[in-house]
């Protein structure tokens, strides 16, 4: 929970079916922002339905597919456990045009003046979603949560684009409730589906609050594995 504070402004791309959205809007309580971008009108309703029930006026839900480019464009849905997804491949699925944007233009048009946090969950669109904010990134320097768990492979080519835009990686140690540095070169978890990455400015930031330990490289990820979710051992995002 040391990872966002009283008054942030968030943005979660990938809202789904609002699990993030929520725990994050509680945990930045009235004066913080979330902005969700979620695609599918039904995804939209159980997130409006969920946030008029808990009370929660501090989300902005925006039909949008996030990429790096502007525009229509043609996706596939594909339906999953957790809900419908749209992915840019077809493997014989249904094709829906669908209204992208990019988070340079997002930012550009929503005058948000601060991006604190920005969770990536998108089905391998990750790396494109990263083209699309450089100057939101350059400007803001927000601690990023993405996704590295591409169908059954873990997928760093968004690790790597970070890291050239100055952005180091991160792995979350669910049983210290802690951020610690993580190295391409190191053994990773096969089930470890998010990565995060932050800025030097921003880590010194997080590492007064124990939020983050900038320079252990003694943990291996298999003495604390990481959950699904990328947060903690509940399928729930209680780590935030």
């Amino acid at each position: 929970r040391r990872l966002l504070q009283l008054g942030d402004r968030v943005v979660d791309v990938g809202g789904g079916l609002g699990v993030y959205t929520l725990s994050m809007a509680k945990r930045i309580g009235p004066a913080g922002l979330v902005n969700t971008f979620e695609p599918f009108s039904d995804h939209i309703g159980l997130i409006e339905q969920s946030l008029k029930l808990n009370q929660l006026t501090n989300v902005k839900v925006l039909p949008r597919v996030v990429s790096n480019r502007p525009g229509l464009r043609k996706m596939f849905v594909r339906p999953l456990s957790e809900g419908t997804t749209i992915h840019p491949s077809g493997m014989g699925q249904t094709g829906v045009t669908v209204e992208c944007t990019t988070l340079d233009a997002w930012h550009e048009l929503s005058k948000w003046p601060k991006v604190d946090f920005i969770k990536i969950d998108a089905e391998g669109e990750e790396t494109a979603i990263i083209q699309g904010a450089s100057r939101l990134l350059k400007e803001c320097s927000p601690l990023v949560q993405y996704e590295i768990k591409n169908a059954t492979e873990q997928d760093f080519s968004t690790t790597k684009l970070l890291a050239a835009a100055g952005y180091e990686a991160y792995r979350l140690v669910p049983s210290l409730n802690v951020l610690v540095p993580f190295e391409l070169d190191s053994t990773v978890d096969v089930f470890v589906m998010n990565l995060f990455a932050c800025k030097p400015d921003k880590a010194s930031q997080l590492a007064p609050k124990r939020a983050m330990q900038r320079y252990c490289r003694s943990l291996k990820p298999r003495d604390h594995t990481m959950s699904g979710n990328g947060f903690t051992n509940s399928p729930t995002p209680s780590g935030l």
